[in-house]
């Protein structure tokens, strides 16, 4: 087992500082207001956490997924073919998050959300209709769930659908 790297380490520490910084920030807003802030930093931290367990001694079931195309050290060495593989996974990722942003700003975020699942888990994840819809479904229901019915936030429900942008 090789020594943990430093500089991962102290940029992971710091990250998870922030995330506490936030977490404790919203705790000075209204009620309803805190709700989102500390629910995404609550998740952030944690999974900050794992991140730096991981970082001191690695964790066997992080290292089952395939983490190259987050290597920013540059200090790997890959063949031409590899690096043209992580740029187009690259690509790709951009696109799939283009296209979601895309119908969810046209359709709003309840089809968006059924859309992309549905489509990301077909195409790149390989699963079958029956299972992608069924997937998609439980997702969406949790996010309304959460924030229709828990939390009491209407959700941006498209341009098409009447919604009307904020002046920016």
């Amino acid at each position: 087992m090789s020594p943990p790297n430093k500089g991962k380490l102290v940029f992971t520490a710091l990250l998870l500082v922030l995330t506490l910084g936030f977490v404790i920030a919203a705790f000075n807003y209204e009620p309803r207001s805190r709700m989102v802030p500390l629910l995404i930093g609550v998740i952030t931290f944690v999974i900050g956490v794992i991140a730096l367990v991981h970082e001191i001694r690695p964790i066997s079931l992080l290292n089952r997924f395939d983490m190259s195309v987050m290597d920013l050290s540059g200090k790997a060495e890959t063949a031409p073919e590899k690096e043209e593989a992580v740029d187009s996974r690259f690509l790709a990722s951009i696109g799939w998050i283009t296209a979601f942003l895309l119908v969810s700003f046209l359709a709003g975020f309840h089809i968006g959300i059924l859309f992309f699942m549905t489509a990301f888990l077909k195409i790149r994840g390989g699963f079958g209709w029956f299972k992608s819809i069924g997937v998609a479904i439980a997702v969406w229901g949790l996010i309304y769930v959460m924030f229709e019915v828990a939390m009491g936030f209407s959700l941006f429900k498209g341009l098409f659908f009447g919604e009307i942008l904020p002046i920016l």
